[in-house]
């Protein structure tokens, strides 16, 4: 489902803070004892805690090292040498703790333990990751993709950007800069360039992933941070067949979106592209393009695109062989998306099946409309036990039951048909897997584009979501915080807010109640000093959740990932 950018980046001290120590095992005359010290500590990902221990009444004071049972520990819960030097993850385990125990090899049963708090650090971003961010400025829409180089100390170098802007594109343009990563991976980050400087507030996922929003008085924006594999920077390393999502500005310069699918042949060439669009209704299906593309070093590309009436540009830069973020060069269309590999199969209706939860946004002949839901595929071309949330410029409904028919054709293309109290929608939708489709509405009386995915882990209740949590939102303000769920129904968190234009609110409290009924569907309240909202959210799985806002005064889409 998911950018960089934040206030200002100050390079942070990685620690580890002990705690005072526990004897554990058993003590007593000739009685083999085991005893860590320090007890307890706080370390920073990616940081080192030195452990001691003491083996009493023992010829053989040798002991075994384990993190969480695994001698030796594993990049997930942080690895411990065997003169116990323990070096946390990169990003905080599953509950945010860690056990790390010593094991007596004279007697198996004799061992002492200590708990180590991991909390996130500079350390927690390092390496390349790329990047893009959709918003709006006071000249007008931007789109920007790029990429740049963390060194795990705060500092970005080797940034490069794609900035498709109302005012002109911007290719090929390099920056610096740096950032900050806080204990609870809420952070900040500050970007240079011949433009100019952009401050950016974040929150970190994993390692692998933040999400973020443009937190500049004259700016604001959403998007993401992933990492990238280096070893798929070539033309060969893209190969097969993918599926694409674009949304944004169409020929028109009023609001687009697209999807489709193409075949990379590894070598440059792009064939059997089709895709079907939407240009503020005016509506192109099926249209078909070939093309060509080539990737850099530094896992930058460009592509063209040749259709029956246009030929485009675009840049994009590779995440891994299996995802791509692209970001078009020309003045119109303006758009940014992402391109996901498709699995290696013939599809069918029967690659659509079980439960899954969606999410679409854009506008409607109302002004901005989003959406999130939830709906049952049977495998043969019959949707069921459908329901959904709406807010179509302030016009809310909820709760709405919906039914509806597909059809996928054997390259991942489909048609759905959907019907509801609030009338009938279609969509055209291109499948990445069994568990995933990227789609765009195909109505004149509304352009908007989503993803659906693949729902895990139902029947659901109020206890299935617990844990902290980063999250992002997007509307009027652009929203981006960490929040704690206990599994009871009640929510406690922090948030940074860019109230667009002008308004910049750091460090925000918030509060909440929340409950789950067994299809996923759940309903929040959250309230915060800006005031109390609706939300509804949607089970993805236990770490993911799609959120909309059901308030009349904001039009409100988003998301949630666990962070441990």
């Amino acid at each position: 489902m998911k950018k960089l950018f934040l206030f200002i980046f100050i390079l942070g001290l990685i620690y580890c803070g002990g705690g005072g120590g526990d004897d554990g095992g058993d003590s007593g005359q000739l009685v083999i004892s085991v005893s860590v010290s320090p007890g307890s500590a706080t370390c920073s990902a990616g940081a080192t805690q030195q452990f001691t221990v003491t083996v009493q009444n023992a010829t053989n004071t040798a002991v075994t090292w384990q993190v969480n049972t695994v001698s030796g520990g594993n990049s997930i819960v942080g690895t411990i040498s065997t003169n116990g030097l323990y070096t946390a993850p990169l990003s905080p385990p599953e509950t945010g703790k860690v056990t790390v125990t010593a094991v007596s090899q004279a007697d198996s049963a004799k061992s002492s333990s200590a708990i180590v708090t991991i909390i996130f650090s500079n350390a927690t971003i390092n390496g390349q990751y790329a990047f893009f961010l959709s918003g709006v400025d006071t000249s007008g829409d931007f789109f920007v993709a790029g990429s740049f180089n963390a060194d795990g100390n705060g500092n970005l170098t080797n940034g490069v950007q794609d900035l498709n802007h109302f005012t002109g594109i911007f290719s090929n343009l390099t920056f610096t800069g740096s950032y900050l990563i806080e204990a609870d991976g809420r952070g900040s980050a500050t970007i240079t360039s011949s433009r100019g400087t952009s401050n950016f507030r974040f929150v970190v996922l994993s390692n692998d992933i933040a999400v973020l929003i443009e937190f500049d008085t004259f700016a604001t924006g959403v998007g993401s941070i992933e990492k990238q594999d280096p070893t798929a920077f070539s033309n060969s390393a893209l190969s097969g067949d993918f599926a694409f999502s674009l949304s944004g500005l169409g020929f028109s310069g009023l609001t687009g979106s697209t999807a489709g699918r193409f075949t990379l042949n590894g070598m440059g060439g792009i064939s059997a592209g089709v895709e079907d669009t939407n240009d503020f209704g005016s509506i192109s299906t099926n249209t078909p393009f070939t093309g060509t593309y080539n990737v850099g070093l530094n896992g930058r590309g460009t592509a063209t695109l040749v259709e029956p009436s246009a030929t485009l540009q675009f840049s994009f830069y590779v995440i891994s062989a299996n995802r791509i973020l692209i970001v078009s060069l020309d003045y119109l269309p303006a758009m940014i998306g992402q391109v996901e590999k498709q699995q290696n199969v013939t599809f069918s209706n029967a690659y659509l099946s079980g439960d899954y939860v969606f999410t679409f946004a854009g506008v409607s002949t109302l002004g901005s409309i989003v959406s999130a839901g939830q709906f049952t595929a049977n495998g043969f071309g019959g949707i069921s036990s459908g329901v959904l949330d709406e807010n179509d410029a302030g016009l809310v409904s909820e709760n709405i039951s919906f039914t509806g028919t597909y059809n996928i054709s054997s390259n991942g293309r489909g048609i759905a048909t959907l019907t509801s109290a609030l009338g009938t929608s279609n969509f055209t939708f291109y499948m990445v897997s069994s568990g995933m489709a990227l789609f765009v509405q195909v109505d004149p009386f509304a352009v908007t584009n989503g993803t659906t995915i693949s729902q895990q882990g139902g029947p659901f209740t109020t206890a299935s979501i617990s844990g902290n949590f980063g999250f992002l939102a997007a509307g009027v303000s652009a929203i981006l915080g960490q929040m704690f769920a206990d599994g009871s129904g009640n929510l406690s968190g922090i948030q940074d807010m860019n109230n667009y234009p002008g308004t910049l609110l750091l460090d925000v409290s918030l509060s909440g109640t929340y409950t789950f009924s067994s299809n996923g569907r759940g309903v929040a309240t959250i309230t915060s000093p800006s005031g109390t909202s609706q939300l509804r959210f949607y089970i993805g799985s236990g770490s993911v959740l799609l959120i909309v806002g059901v308030d009349s005064f904001e039009v409100l889409l988003g998301l949630a990932g666990k962070q441990f």
